[in-house]
């Protein structure tokens, strides 16, 4: 909660002349450090699927403004800051669980990693995608992994055994959370989803959750408010 508080900056819509204000002052004291900022559209009733803005310029800046300044739909409008190191690597991913059988528990898994990218090259992969990618698969907790896409483009800095290496951490780190994970699909399957994904960032050693998706998201998300309200 406190990371989020100190990395998360928040406005009310009508004060988004306030945070271009602030975005773009922060752009001119940090010019030399190629910071990505993202920014978030929280909508009036709306909890999942938000809308999300990556800038790097004044010129990002200047269109996001452009197309969102007269928006009336949201609320409320967040953005935090990323600094990009062009000499530092990072990994993005997601591991998506999928119940096959509703008399066991999860009994298929597939996981797809980026390397210095947005996690949205991992959406549109295909054999031309010139990014370092690999794609594993496996059908229950504790069995290897079998790879089903692996790519090492030659004008990276990263070779296949270093990669290899990257993502075996990255597996290690997702088996230490088996049984927060496995919490969280029973609470989804006593809902009847039986589709999920979590997204992670893997960055200097820190591997991080930073996102999760199912095939119904709002009935998950009023699930939890019920939950939250009972307890109280």
């Amino acid at each position: 909660m406190e990371d989020l508080q100190n990395e998360i900056h928040r406005y009310q819509y009508s004060d988004i002349k306030k945070l271009m204000m602030d975005i773009r002052s922060d752009m001119k004291r940090e010019a030399e450090k190629n910071n990505l900022y993202t920014i978030s559209l929280i909508k009036n009733n709306q909890l999942h699927k938000l809308p999300n803005i990556n800038v790097r310029n004044g010129e990002e800046l200047k269109a996001f403004y452009q197309k969102y300044s007269l928006v009336k739909d949201y609320s409320e409008i967040w953005f935090c800051k990323k600094k990009q190191n062009k000499e530092q690597n990072f990994s993005i991913g997601r591991i998506s669980f999928e119940t096959r059988n509703q008399r066991s528990s999860i009994d298929y898994q597939t996981m797809e990693q980026v390397w210095n990218v947005s996690h949205r090259n991992i959406e549109g992969y295909t054999n031309q995608y010139n990014k370092a990618y690999i794609r594993v698969s496996r059908i229950a907790w504790g069995m290897r992994y079998s790879i089903e896409a692996l790519k090492v483009p030659k004008d990276n800095n990263l070779d296949k055994e270093k990669m290899i290496l990257e993502f075996t951490e990255v597996v290690k780190e997702i088996e230490r959370r088996r049984e927060k994970i496995e919490n969280f699909e029973n609470y989804l399957e006593s809902l009847e989803i039986n589709q999920f994904s979590l997204e992670y960032l893997f960055q200097e050693g820190k591997f991080l959750f930073i996102d999760w998706d199912s095939q119904d998201d709002l009935k998950a998300i009023n699930g939890m408010i019920r939950e939250e309200k009972q307890r109280e």
